[in-house]
């Protein structure tokens, strides 16, 4: 799927110790598409070059590459494709600074530069190519294409690409022997507190205030920057929103959670909702969502004017579900290994509000277990977007099928045909108005009728009564 080609070629510049090196012939390929290569040819020929430079961006991005590098500042982006240019317009809206302006900037440079292999070779003007890991996943990204692959298959092959490279650098070249040197450091492992702030995205001070008078290693559970522990996961999704303090309670909440046995039926549904998910695969992520949802439905016998009870689910499945108290921006936690699962969720939060929260984990622990979302997931953390919308679209779609929106909505759409039809599909699913109208913009916007008036109807409509807080 992520291929390369590297050809070694002589260098004929008549130097004996040439100040570049690593002198050949590369070209990498997405899916049997070239990605880089020379378009002067009918078929994908390697480009001609010396490639030390990208071998020193390969040595200097390696640690980044191995962790779930998160995002500077608050960005959560779909893509790292468009991810600077947006980044700089919403920086400069915020009004910091000049020198604060500056430090931000460079984190942002930074993080673009070291997940775009093109930035290792700034004079060639190659297109970009992003790697960044979610999970068990490598995210890789083009201008024209993405793809997921297993990050273990990925690393072996950026490694392979590293060290094909690396033997052909000039062994006497001066700048070759300092870029062989990092190369070969790139696995050298950080202090513990350095590690830790990497993993986790915040300052090491933070990593401190965090542990407070503890071991780091222990509180944040420590054993390698390629195996981060469920509380390094859990600091990590929390740190843009929650204080020290409040980062503690859900580390130590998620450490501590007793997990139940999964049954052979939650295994069988968790088999089929994969299969069911590739044949998705070309679909948008809310899409899988609803066709997920749809499957399970149908699956379990459902009918579609009948309500659900998320909780009973995960219950019958072995999944153990506990009411706990949680900062009140987190709305629930799961936590999972092999076939044992477990969900927590804020026994502060309204009941419209968990059984929303429930039904996400349900999607979470079908869909992304074996992927995005191997060990630990919080709901009101920072996740992978496009992971998200498709737990949200499944939520939306388990609790209040989109067909019983459309059969409840008057053909004449207007004010009060839009509060009756809410009023009414909130008493018969037991769900938020902010869901009810989530899935009412959503089928509206597929059947191309969501104009602005009514868009502004659905608003004023959830509004009415007063926002029932939730995430969906």
């Amino acid at each position: 799927m992520f291929n390369f080609t590297f050809e070694r070629l002589e260098d004929n510049d008549g130097q004996t110790v040439p100040l570049f090196s690593g002198y050949g012939r590369l070209s990498l390929t997405l899916n049997g598409k070239g990605i880089w290569y020379d378009p002067r040819h009918d078929e994908i020929m390697g480009v001609e070059d010396y490639w030390d430079g990208l071998l020193d961006h390969l040595a200097r991005s390696w640690r980044y590459l191995k962790i779930e590098d998160p995002y500077p500042l608050h960005f959560n982006p779909e893509s790292p494709r468009g991810f600077l240019e947006h980044a700089m317009v919403k920086l400069r809206e915020m009004g910091l600074s000049k020198n604060t302006f500056v430090e931000e900037e460079v984190k942002i440079f930074a993080f673009s530069d070291r997940h775009n292999l093109a930035a290792g070779m700034p004079d060639l003007f190659l297109p970009p190519l992003f790697i960044l890991r979610e999970g068990n996943d490598m995210r890789i990204v083009t201008d024209t294409q993405e793809a997921c692959i297993p990050f273990e298959q990925a690393m072996e092959r950026l490694e392979a690409l590293g060290m094909a490279i690396a033997q052909a650098i000039h062994p006497q070249s001066q700048r070759g022997s300092v870029i062989l040197e990092a190369w070969n450091q790139r696995h050298r492992a950080l202090p513990v507190n350095d590690a830790l702030s990497m993993l986790v995205g915040i300052p090491p001070t933070m990593i401190a205030e965090i542990a407070a008078n503890d071991d780091p290693a222990v509180v944040f559970g420590y054993s390698g920057e390629s195996t981060p522990s469920h509380m390094v996961l859990a600091a990590r999704m929390t740190q843009h929103r929650l204080e020290p303090s409040e980062i503690r309670m859900v580390m130590d909440r998620i450490s501590r959670v007793r997990l139940g046995s999964t049954t052979a039926k939650f295994a069988k549904l968790r088999s089929e909702a994969g299969r069911q998910l590739k044949d998705l695969a070309s679909e948008h992520h809310y899409k899988q969502g609803y066709e997920l949802a749809k499957w399970l439905r149908l699956t379990l016998s459902v009918p579609k004017d009948q309500t659900v009870d998320p909780g009973q689910w995960l219950r019958d499945w072995g999944v153990a579900v506990k009411a706990s108290k949680l900062p009140r921006e987190i709305d629930a936690l799961a936590r999972w290994e092999g076939d044992q699962a477990c969900v927590v969720f804020n026994r502060n939060a309204a009941r419209k509000r968990n059984r929303a929260s429930l039904a996400h984990e349900i999607a979470h622990l079908l869909a992304d277990t074996d992927h995005a979302l191997p060990s630990v997931e919080v709901l009101g953390g920072r996740m992978p977007v496009l992971v998200e919308k498709r737990a949200k679209a499944f939520a939306a779609e388990l609790l209040l099928p989109r067909s019983q929106v459309e059969q409840t909505l008057a053909d004449r759409l207007d004010l009060d045909a839009i509060a009756a039809g809410m009023n009414d599909l909130t008493r018969r699913f037991n769900v938020s108005r902010q869901l009810t109208g989530y899935q009412m913009e959503n089928l509206l916007k597929d059947a191309g009728k969501l104009s602005t008036p009514v868009q502004n109807w659905i608003k004023k409509t959830v509004d009415r009564y007063g926002r029932d807080a939730s995430n969906i």
